[in-house]
């Protein structure tokens, strides 16, 4: 007695039309006993430990082994698990010989690479999306009223608001209030604690001071090439007052549309 795996064409792994998963149930049965007496499989290939019938799919519509002597011949019924609707039926099914299980496995694991790429693309298609949603949102903008002065160099700074999401690494304008947004640090967050930046400044522009009216917010490395008559990396708050300066929507349109260079 010889044993062989056993595959249900079309069944394995289940899916419904769609190609969407599937959980089944499979029922092998005796063959020509018009589907009423229930066959023997088993789960190992030494033929001794049976399985249950009928047999279930996991939640992804994959089977576990399944043995039967190479001489067995069955008819299988396929139905839905969760309502027992039939959704197919064979024949005079025998164990698979070795072609027919190289190419069932062959497709299988092409399948299951195409939905682990699909689940990929899924995966960081989501991530991709939240972070467009929060980079130049409220997790990185925040306001201070650390006194600091207008230099370069080592400085840490006091966020008035938790729950931000600055990090280390990140690029960050460190700008006053408006009016007064054309003079800011930009700055190199190189660690956060709590509510605490400790950030280098690498540049400063405006008037030389010591301030405590500061607003932070994360900034791209390229910069504005115009706006307002402003240039550079500029704050939010900055590029707000800049685009102010226009007295029409027309010029107001036309001037954040060739503000940012990446």
């Amino acid at each position: 007695m010889a044993a062989r795996p056993i595959i249900v064409p079309g069944a394995m792994p289940s899916r419904d039309r769609n190609g969407r998963v599937l959980p089944a149930k499979l029922r092998f049965y005796e063959q020509g006993t018009a589907f009423s007496v229930p066959g023997v499989i088993y789960t190992d290939s030494s033929l001794t430990v049976t399985h249950e019938f009928p047999i279930l799919s996991d939640a992804a519509g994959r089977w576990p082994a399944m043995w039967a002597d190479e001489d067995e011949v069955f008819d299988v019924a396929w139905s839905d698990q969760g309502t027992d609707r039939p959704l197919g039926q064979w024949t005079d099914l025998s164990p698979a010989d070795s072609a027919t299980l190289g190419s069932v496995e062959l497709a299988q694991a092409a399948q299951e690479a195409a939905e682990d790429a699909r689940d990929d693309a899924e995966g960081w298609a989501l991530q991709a999306q939240a972070a467009a949603a929060t980079v130049s949102g409220a997790p990185f903008q925040a306001t201070s009223s650390s006194s600091l002065a207008l230099t370069v160099g080592a400085k840490t700074i006091n966020l008035n608001q938790t729950g931000k999401l600055f990090a280390g690494g990140q690029s960050v304008v460190i700008a006053r209030a408006a009016p007064n947004a054309s003079t800011q640090m930009v700055a190199l967050i190189e660690d956060v604690g709590g509510t605490a930046l400790d950030v280098t400044v690498g540049s400063v522009t405006g008037t030389p001071g010591t301030y405590s009216d500061w607003e932070i917010s994360l900034t791209t490395a390229g910069g504005v090439q115009s706006l307002g008559g402003a240039t550079g990396i500029l704050s939010a708050a900055a590029a707000r007052t800049a685009i102010d300066t226009y007295s029409t929507a027309e010029a107001k349109g036309l001037a954040i549309a060739f503000a940012v260079s990446l």
